[in-house]
């Protein structure tokens, strides 16, 4: 009880100091008057920014993100002339994210290695769709159109669309 009772002292004292605080106020240089919290302008009383409201920066794409681990492994396995290891590592990449048409070339460059053209024509032909905006990959896939005709290619563009759907892949980008 006595116990109870010294608990209730303290409390009592510190609700009484807690509430004779001064209020907080702003003091201006030495020989200016102090202005309180009520009356500062609008901007001093503003609140901090809440995260919450404020725009967040994009975050990049988990699925991009593991798709270029995997393209990356595809091109080191074709630079060190491992193709079957190439092609599993980028087509694993293809399925995280099937936009990214570097992944389409260098398929085509691992198939062009292990002397399948017509896989390596497919995949070329889903490059040049994917890179049609870009002058520099297209020249790129055109090259490497050029040496999959050297290989033994037909040269006719429409073999070229219809052994894409026998290979089964899309044709089109957005199927």
């Amino acid at each position: 009880m006595r116990l109870m009772f010294k608990y209730l002292i303290w409390a009592a004292v510190l609700l009484l100091l807690g509430g004779c605080a001064p209020k907080r106020t702003i003091t201006w240089p030495p020989g200016r008057e102090t202005i309180p919290n009520d009356q500062l302008p609008p901007r001093a009383q503003q609140q901090p920014p809440n995260p919450a409201t404020e725009p967040q920066p994009a975050r990049p794409n988990p699925r991009a993100q593991a798709a270029l681990t995997f393209s990356e492994q595809g091109r080191t396995y074709l630079d060190s002339g491992n193709p079957d290891a190439a092609i599993r590592a980028l087509e694993r990449a293809v399925n995280l994210y099937p936009q990214n048409g570097v992944n389409y070339y260098y398929l085509a460059e691992a198939w062009l290695m292990k002397k399948n053209t017509v896989q390596a024509a497919a995949y070329n032909h889903l490059a040049d769709i994917y890179f049609k905006d870009d002058p520099e990959w297209l020249s790129r896939t055109e090259s490497q159109l050029a040496r999959i005709k050297a290989a033994g290619m037909p040269t006719d563009d429409s073999s070229v669309n219809q052994q894409s759907g026998a290979a089964g892949l899309p044709v089109n980008p957005s199927q």
